[in-house]
C-alpha cells in the first residue's frame, strides 16, 4: 500500500514538474545564490 502511494505521489511529482519546470529552475538558481551569499558574508 506504501509503494502504490509512493508512486501516485512520484508521478503527481513528475508532472508538476514538467509544468512548472521554469519556476522551479528560478526558485533553485535563487536559493543557491543566497546560499553562496550566506557562505560569504
Amino acid at each position: 500500500m506504501v509503494h502504490g502511494i509512493e508512486e501516485n505521489f512520484l508521478t503527481l511529482y513528475e508532472k508538476f514538474i514538467s509544468k512548472n519546470h521554469l519556476f522551479f529552475c528560478v526558485v533553485i538558481l535563487q536559493s543557491f545564490n543566497l546560499v553562496k551569499m550566506g557562505f560569504y558574508t
